[in-house]
């Protein structure tokens, strides 16, 4: 085994020299390299934080577009709904004016209607050949059954015929006329007198010409 002391001077210089200069290179190096790590971990954090740093402002600037595209989307609805408002109450007015008019367009027209018979009533009062005819025709109206004589069965025939033309022919078009709707045939018909129901069997029930062309008995 070779000795320490044994081995020359120069080897030993050389050996300690060399040693004394690896020694602090070795420690040397260790530091670059902790310090080249320490600093690969710094960009490599910061590199990181950067691009979390964009993703999130990205992140940001999209949630405020979609943002703002959902406001914008719900204003034009809403002024959409605005329009639409105005829009039928626009129509509705229209409508309730127009209804209005008509209203006062059928109330004049009822008004000159009445005022037209009214006028035609004064006139005709007046008249004396048209007072001298109804005085005769309500006198004739009422000797009509003397003339014809008329017995009791006979005029009870007439009744029961005059009542089913009321129910039948007329109450028939009358439903045509009002929108299904049936005449109070007892209203119309219990009032009647028998001169009444002798005079309308013969100029209505009795008449050939159909309904709404009675006028044209001869």
């Amino acid at each position: 085994m070779v000795r320490f002391s044994d081995i020359p001077m120069k080897p030993k210089l050389i050996s300690l020299f060399v040693l004394v200069g690896l020694v602090p290179l070795g420690i040397a190096s260790w530091m670059t390299y902790g310090q080249a790590d320490t600093a690969l971990t710094n960009a490599e954090k910061n590199a990181s934080e950067s691009i979390k740093t964009q993703t999130f402002n990205q992140l940001t600037a999209l949630r405020d577009v979609k943002k703002g595209q959902i406001e914008t989307y719900f204003r034009e609805r809403k002024g959409d709904m605005g329009v639409l408002v105005e829009t039928v109450a626009t129509l509705r007015e229209e409508a309730f004016d127009k209804l209005v008019a008509v209203r006062k367009i059928k109330q004049q027209a009822v008004h000159r209607y009445f005022q037209t018979i009214n006028d035609q009533a004064i006139t005709f009062s007046e008249d004396e050949m048209v007072v001298t005819a109804m005085r005769e025709f309500r006198d004739a109206f009422r000797q009509a059954r003397q003339e014809t004589g008329t017995s009791p069965n006979e005029l009870e025939q007439m009744r029961t015929k005059l009542r089913t033309y009321y129910a039948d022919q007329f109450a028939k078009q009358y439903r045509e006329a009002n929108d299904g709707q049936s005449p109070d045939i007892n209203a119309i018909f219990d009032p009647l007198d028998d001169d009444s129901i002798e005079l309308q069997y013969r100029y209505i029930q009795a008449n050939s010409h159909p309904l709404g062309s009675k006028h044209l008995l001869d």
